[in-house]
């Protein structure tokens, strides 16, 4: 009987298992572990042996995303924070305060976009990144922080025009329907 060769790969909460002759698994292993080498760092081997399981964790899940004839490679499991300055400067009020005055609720589909226009509007960056709604959230300790702001994001672009991705494809713009909603429909509150 022909020795079963085993690997398997983790990637994230996904995971592949081969099972089968050595040059089975190796063909496959060696096409999985191109993808993995390109996209993430790990230290552990590829090289299957008889009766072997391999185990391959990345430290970040990554994402390609076709663009057109662009391949963007992004980070969906983790989100790190992007700092920016959320304290009062001149004529402009904190965020803190930003938030307290538009008054948008708990729902992260509505404070991301009062967060974007504190960033574009008031303080005058040309885009905001999921990073710096993440070090919002944190650094005011918002209530229930989403852990899927890409998606937030990409549903209110396409729901109701709010948002338009950048050309890299890794940050984000507020547009002038999105800018409308929070002047308008988010008066501001006096108090």
């Amino acid at each position: 009987m022909a020795e079963i060769t085993k690997a398997k790969i983790c990637v994230g909460n996904n995971s592949i298992e081969l099972e089968g002759n050595e040059n089975f698994v190796s063909k496959y292993l060696g096409h999985f572990e191109k993808f993995i080498n390109s996209s993430s760092e790990t230290k552990e081997s590829f090289t299957p042996s008889d009766k072997s399981i391999n185990h391959i964790t990345p430290k970040q899940n990554i994402q390609t995303v076709v663009k057109g004839d662009k391949k963007i490679k992004r980070n969906v499991k983790s989100i790190e924070p992007e700092e920016f300055n959320i304290s009062t400067s001149g004529d402009i009020p904190s965020l803190e305060d930003f938030l307290k005055q538009k008054s948008p609720g708990k729902a992260a589909g509505n404070i991301i976009p009062v967060i974007a226009y504190y960033l574009q509007v008031l303080k005058k960056s040309p885009y905001f990144t999921e990073g710096n709604i993440d070090f919002a959230y944190k650094a005011l300790s918002i209530p229930e922080r989403p852990v899927h702001i890409r998606q937030i994001i990409i549903n209110k672009k396409n729901e109701n025009l709010w948002f338009e991705e950048s050309e890299d494809g890794l940050s984000w713009k507020l547009t002038r329907t999105g800018e409308i909603y929070v002047e308008e429909k988010l008066p501001t509150k006096k108090g």
